[in-house]
């Protein structure tokens, strides 16, 4: 179902019968259809009873493919932000011309050049993307993987010149969060010293 739309965004339909329209809030969309946003276009899609939120910005072109039990977005180039939760029943995939990324729980930020350059950001647990001959990749929150128009692939640590502001900051939020520690209280100062939690352990059997 389309969630929300910025922008000038197209959907056109396989189906013979149905002429291309704008994309409005609220519209289901069906197998085989492809959506084509402008350069100032955005749409934001949920997969209906799933916590799967997919959202397309820029100049930017993707295709669905639905066949239960598998969901398959074929990213032809473009942008798409990726925010996904364990699903039950559906396998979820991004498609490129030469890559699968499986979608587990956490976030991706996928861009595919018309040069045929793709890459694909964590930023948020991580991703398995399967390449041609069925080699797999594994890569976890704050690294990159690009595949050059040649098929070369080279993993990258993730710095701020790479991504929007808004998807940065996303990142820097969830490597925060991960690495934060628990926070100082008296309670837990005492349990963690030995000699104090021996005291009161004492104290306890008198």
């Amino acid at each position: 179902e389309v969630y929300e739309v910025m922008g000038e965004v197209i959907i056109k339909p396989t189906r013979e019968n149905i002429l291309p329209s704008i994309a409005i809030s609220g519209r289901i969309l069906y197998n085989g259809d492809l959506i084509h946003s402008s350069n100032d276009g955005e749409i934001q899609i949920n997969l209906i009873e799933n916590s799967h939120h997919i959202t397309m910005s820029g100049l930017s072109e993707l295709q669905i493919e639905f066949e239960k039990p598998t969901f398959q977005l074929k990213l032809n180039y473009g942008n798409i932000f990726v925010k996904t939760s364990n699903s039950i029943n559906l396998n979820c995939l991004v498609i490129t011309h030469s890559s699968k990324i499986l979608l587990d729980e956490g976030e991706l930020w996928i861009t595919r050049s018309i040069t045929d350059k793709d890459q694909m950001y964590v930023i948020k647990g991580s991703s398995m993307i399967i390449l041609e001959k069925g080699i797999k990749q594994h890569i976890e929150m704050g690294e990159m993987l690009i595949i050059n128009d040649n098929n070369e692939v080279a993993i990258n640590k993730i710095t701020e010149e790479m991504l929007p502001i808004e998807i940065f900051q996303k990142l820097e939020k969830n490597l925060q969060l991960e690495t934060e520690k628990t926070p100082f209280t008296v309670m837990n100062y005492f349990i963690e010293d030995s000699s104090i939690a021996h005291a009161f352990h004492k104290e306890e059997n008198i």
